[in-house]
């Protein structure tokens, strides 16, 4: 996608932080946000129950596919699988970028949201 430390997209740098955070085992800020987000449809809606219906509705494709994959790999070990790596460039440059990424907006993570907040205005997007 030609995207790299130095023309990734602000928002773009804050979900890699915060992707590496939850890695990593400090989780703390996104389930606060999790807990605290406000909702694009109220749980006791009508509006939700239908949009949960369609949910699941459209996770059985998904679903139903991945469960072809696993009886295809039944008996199988990792000796039996070839994976191919669709990554180019080393994990050296790799962290390097990252740290790079981190380093730029490690200061204003804390200000950053993940989802809007309960009292919050709307994120820019």
């Amino acid at each position: 996608m030609g995207i790299d430390a130095n023309n990734c997209p602000e928002r773009l740098k804050q979900f890699l932080f915060g992707f590496n955070e939850i890695f990593e085992g400090r989780s703390e800020k996104i389930r606060k946000e999790i807990e605290n987000r406000k909702r694009d449809i109220e749980i006791e809606s009508p509006e939700y129950l239908e949009k949960l219906s369609q949910m699941f509705a459209d996770t059985q494709p998904t679903t139903h596919r991945e469960m072809e994959i696993e009886k295809s790999l039944r008996g199988k070990t990792g000796r039996d699988i070839e994976i191919e790596s669709k990554f180019s460039g080393s994990v050296e440059q790799g962290q390097e970028a990252f740290k790079r990424i981190a380093d730029s907006i490690s200061g204003s993570h804390q200000d950053f949201r993940f989802k809007e907040q309960k009292g919050q205005q709307s994120i820019p997007q």
